[in-house]
C-alpha cells in the first residue's frame, strides 16, 4: 500500500482551501523523483463524431481545426504534454438510416484521422465507437494507429488484449501509466424501423447488452472492470510514479474508482452530459471530465517541486493570477479619471465618495489576490491548475491545414453517390394514404404573394450555404436546408435533391398533398395554418443557432395572410365544393356536414351556409356546433343581432357547451355589425369562462387581451398578451405581430402630448 501524504496549508486567510490529492510513493515503486517537473493533461469526451461546428453561425464553438490550434500552440509552450479521449467519439447518437450509414463510416475515418494529427496518447471505446460493430473498430484503430486501450477487454481463445491494456509515459522525467476500462454492459444499438418502413439504428436509452455482444462471433471477453483495475494498479505501481484511468464506466462507477481502487491517481471520465469541463477530488484521487460534442477541452497542468507527489490545488490561485492585470487596470483607470483621493476642483462630492469606495474595494481584492499568488509561490509545494478550454473561433481560430482536410472530407462524400442508376428508395414515393411534399412551386400556384415574400428571406438561400461550405454531400449538413428527406415526395441522396432546396413552406406548414385534394380539411390537420414551436427549434438548436429568439426570428420569416377573396383561392375552394357536397349526400355525417358549412362561409356563401346548418341541425339535434355554424352564417348576412340570440338560446340550454361560449365572446368583440359590439360584456363572459374551462385557455386569454385593447386599457391588454407569449410561450407570428403592434401603439400614445391647458382668467 503506499502511504498518503495529507496536508492542507492555509493560504491568504484561509480563504483558499487545497485538498489532498494523488499521494506519494511507498516502499516499492519507481525511483524517487529530484527537482521539478511540469506534466499537462489534456481531455475530450463524446465527441459524437462532430468533425467541424455548424458554420452557419459565427458564434458556434468547437471542432477539430480549432482543437489543432490550440494543441499545437500548447505544445509551443509546454513540450510534456499527454492527450486523452475517453470514447463515444466515432459516431453520432442521431438515428442513422441506411443510406447515411456509409456516409457515417467515412465520416468516422475522418475523425479517427483528425484524432490522429491532432495527436493522442490514449483513448477508450463506448457504444457509440461500436455502432458499426466491432469488427469496424479494429479495422479502424489498425488504419489509423489509433492509441486504443482496454485493460479488461481481451480475446476469448488467446487471453491476450484486444487492444492495448495500458501504456507508459516518460515525460519530464516523470513515469506515467495509463490504461483504459469499458463497461462490461453498454447501451444497447438497435435497428428500428419508422414510419416510412425505413430501417434506423441507434444506441438504446435504455435497453441495455453485453459489451462482448456488439463484437461479431463474440470472440471477445470483458472482464470486471474493477478486479481488473485492482490487478493492474498493483502490478503498475512498481514501474510509475502516476497512474491515470481512462474510463468508459457509467457514471456512479466512475466516480466511485478512486474507493474501489485505492491507488489510482487520475480518473479521465466519461459519458458526463457536460457542457463545459469540471473537475472533483474523491479521496486522494482527482477526477475530471470534459464537454461534450468537441466543444471544448478539459486541460490539468501538474507542477511536481522537490520530487513531492501529493498536489495542492491551485486552480484558484491561477485565475487570481491571470485576473490581477484588469483588476490594477481598472483601479488605474478610476484613478485617473477621478484624481485618486486627491479633491478636483468642481467635482461633484458624491461621485467623488463614490470613486473613493470602489477604490478603496478594489485595493482590497488586489492585495488579497496578491496575498494569495505570493503564498503559492514562496510554498513551492507540488500543485494542479484545472483549466476549461471552449473552442470558440475568436480565442483558437481554425487551422488552415485542418480546415482544408474537413473540405477535403466533404467532396470525398460525392463517391458515395457514384452509382447514378441506383433506383430510388421506396420511402420517398408519394402516396395517398399519408401525406407527401409537393414542394414550393406547387404552393406558387395558389399563394403567389406569399411564395413572393418567400423568396426574399434568408429560407430561400439556405442551399447557398451548403454550395458555400462544399457541404451539398453531408448529410449532416443538408438536412436542415433542404425539404423532405426520406419522406414522401422528398428526396432520398444528396446528388437527387432537386426542387427540395432551400427551406421551404412545407417545413413549416406540413406536407401539402392532402391539402390540394381537399383544401377544405385546414383546420383537420392537412396543412399547419399557424406553425407551432418545432419547425423552428429542430434546425435552430443551441449547438447550431445560439444566437436564435423566436420572437425575432420568426416575424422575418412568416408570410402574409391569405387574401381568400383573391380568385385564385376562390377558384382553389370551389373545386372543393362538388366532393363535399357528394358526401353529404352520400354519407351525410356531422364531419361532412361541418366541413362543407365552413367551406360555404370561406366562399361568403352564408346564405347558403345557414340553410346548411338549418338542415344538419334538424339531422343531428344534440349537435351544437351546427347552433354555431348558422350564427356564423347569420352574422356574415349582417344580422349579428340574431346570431347572439341564436347562442345566448343555445348558451341558456348547456352554460358549459365551450363552442358556443366562444363564438358568443367572438361575436361581442369582431360581429359584422359594429351595433351589436359590446367589449364589456365580452370581458364579462370571459372571466367567467377562464373561471370555468381554465385560467391558461388561449383562445380566451386572446379574447381578454382584444376585449382589453377595445375598452381603451393598452397597458393590460399587451400585459395579457406578454403571458400568453411568454409563460404560456405559445410564441405563433399572430401573437407576437399583435403584440409587437400594440408595444408600438403605446409607444407612439407615449409620445403625442397634449398642450397645456389656457391659464383661467381672472375674475
Amino acid at each position: 500500500m503506499r502511504a498518503c501524504l495529507l496536508r492542507c496549508r492555509p493560504i491568504a486567510c484561509a480563504l483558499l482551501v487545497f485538498a489532498p490529492l494523488l499521494g506519494c510513493g511507498g516502499a516499492k515503486g519507481p525511483p524517487p523523483l529530484q527537482g521539478d517537473h511540469h506534466i499537462t493533461v489534456v481531455l475530450s469526451q463524446s465527441n459524437f463524431g462532430n468533425i467541424e461546428p455548424c458554420a452557419c453561425n459565427n458564434r458556434t464553438v468547437g471542432g477539430f481545426p480549432r482543437r489543432f490550434t490550440f494543441l499545437r500552440s500548447l505544445r509551443q509552450e509546454s513540450a510534456h504534454v499527454l492527450t486523452f479521449d475517453a470514447g463515444n467519439s466515432l459516431f453520432s447518437e442521431r438515428f442513422q438510416p441506411p443510406p447515411l450509414i456509409p456516409q457515417a463510416k467515412r465520416k468516422a475515418e475522418a475523425v479517427a484521422e483528425a484524432f490522429r494529427r491532432c495527436g493522442l496518447d490514449g483513448m477508450t471505446f463506448g457504444e457509440l465507437d461500436l455502432l458499426a460493430f466491432g469488427s469496424y473498430l479494429r479495422s479502424t484503430v489498425q488504419r489509423f494507429q489509433l492509441p486504443m486501450l482496454a485493460a479488461n477487454v481481451r480475446l476469448k481463445k488467446s487471453g491476450e488484449p484486444l487492444f492495448q491494456a495500458y501504456r507508459m509515459f516518460e515525460v519530464d522525467g516523470v513515469k506515467i501509466a495509463a490504461f483504459g476500462l469499458v463497461a462490461q454492459e453498454l447501451k444497447r444499438v438497435i435497428s428500428q424501423e419508422n414510419e416510412n418502413g425505413t430501417v434506423m439504428v441507434t444506441v438504446s436509452k435504455d435497453q441495455k447488452v453485453l459489451t462482448e455482444e456488439m463484437f461479431e462471433g463474440r470472440d471477445v471477453v470483458v472482464d470486471d472492470p474493477i478486479e481488473v483495475a485492482k490487478d493492474l494498479v498493483a502490478e503498475l505501481r512498481g514501474e510509475a510514479h502516476l497512474i491515470f484511468v481512462i474510463s468508459h464506466l457509467s457514471q456512479q462507477m466512475t466516480k466511485s474508482l478512486p474507493s474501489m481502487v485505492p491507488g489510482i491517481d487520475l480518473v479521465l471520465g466519461s459519458h458526463v452530459p457536460a457542457t463545459k469541463s469540471d473537475y472533483s477530488v474523491e479521496g486522494t484521487s482527482l477526477l475530471m471530465n470534459a464537454p461534450m460534442n468537441g466543444t471544448g477541452l478539459a486541460v490539468l497542468d501538474l507542477t511536481i517541486r522537490n520530487g513531492d507527489l501529493s498536489f495542492d490545488d491551485y486552480t484558484e490561485v491561477a485565475r487570481h493570477r491571470e485576473s490581477l492585470p484588469k483588476a490594477r487596470e481598472m483601479r488605474a483607470s478610476i484613478a485617473a479619471r477621478y484624481g485618486g483621493e486627491q479633491e478636483q476642483e468642481g467635482a461633484d462630492a458624491a461621485q467623488e465618495g463614490s470613486a473613493s469606495a470602489k477604490l478603496a474595494q478594489l485595493d482590497a481584492l488586489i492585495a488579497f489576490k496578491e496575498a494569495a499568488v505570493a503564498e503559492a509561490e514562496n510554498a513551492r509545494s507540488s500543485s494542479f491548475v484545472f483549466r476549461s478550454i471552449v473552442l470558440d473561433g475568436k480565442e483558437h481560430p481554425d487551422d488552415p491545414e485542418m480546415t482544408a482536410y474537413v473540405r477535403d472530407y466533404r467532396r470525398s462524400l460525392a463517391e458515395l453517390y457514384a452509382d447514378q442508376a441506383a433506383p430510388p428508395d421506396p420511402a420517398i414515393k408519394p402516396t395517398t394514404e399519408r401525406a407527401s411534399y409537393t414542394r414550393v412551386e406547387t404552393c406558387e400556384r395558389c399563394h403567389r404573394p406569399q411564395t413572393e415574400f418567400w423568396r426574399r428571406t434568408g429560407h430561400a438561400d439556405a442551399w447557398e450555404t451548403m454550395l458555400a461550405l462544399d457541404a451539398q454531400f453531408d448529410l449532416d449538413c443538408i438536412l436542415c436546408h433542404t425539404l423532405g428527406y426520406m419522406a414522401p415526395g422528398g428526396y432520398d441522396r444528396p446528388d437527387r435533391v432537386s426542387g427540395c432546396e432551400d427551406v421551404q413552406c412545407e417545413h413549416c406548414h406540413g406536407p401539402g398533398s392532402q391539402h390540394l385534394i381537399d383544401v377544405n380539411f385546414l383546420k383537420q390537420g392537412k396543412i399547419v395554418i399557424e406553425p407551432g414551436k418545432m419547425p423552428c427549434e429542430k434546425c435552430h438548436t443551441q449547438e447550431h443557432s445560439p444566437d436564435f429568439d423566436r420572437e425575432t426570428y420568426v416575424p422575418r420569416v412568416s408570410c402574409p395572410p391569405i387574401d381568400r377573396g383573391e380568385p385564385v383561392i376562390r377558384g382553389a375552394l370551389g373545386t372543393a365544393r362538388k366532393p363535399l357536397e357528394e358526401r353529404v349526400r352520400e354519407k351525410p355525417d356531422t364531419k361532412s356536414y361541418l366541413a362543407l358549412i365552413d367551406l360555404e362561409l370561406r366562399l361568403s356563401s352564408h346564405a347558403r351556409a345557414f340553410e346548411l346548418a338549418g338542415e344538419a341541425a334538424a339531422r343531428f339535434p344534440a349537435v351544437a356546433r351546427f347552433e354555431v355554424a348558422a350564427a356564423r352564417a347569420l352574422d356574415g348576412l349582417g344580422r349579428t343581432g340574431e346570431a347572439l340570440e341564436r347562442l345566448r338560446a343555445a348558451y341558456e340550454k348547456n352554460p358549459r357547451n365551450k363552442p358556443v361560449v366562444l363564438d358568443f365572446i367572438d361575436l361581442l368583440l369582431h360581429g359584422n355589425d359594429p351595433d351589436w359590439r359590446d367589449p364589456q360584456a365580452a370581458e364579462q363572459l370571459i372571466d367567467w369562462a377562464l373561471a370555468q374551462f381554465g385560467k391558461n385557455d388561449a383562445i380566451l386569454l386572446r379574447f381578454q387581451a382584444e376585449s382589453q385593447h377595445a375598452q381603451g386599457r393598452l397597458a393590460d391588454a399587451i400585459a395579457t398578451m406578454k403571458y400568453i407569449v411568454h409563460k404560456l410561450d405559445l410564441k405563433t407570428s399572430d401573437h407576437i405581430g399583435l403584440l409587437a403592434a400594440w408595444v408600438a401603439e403605446r409607444a407612439a400614445l407615449s409620445e403625442f402630448q397634449l398642450p397645456p391647458p389656457l391659464p383661467v382668467p381672472p375674475e
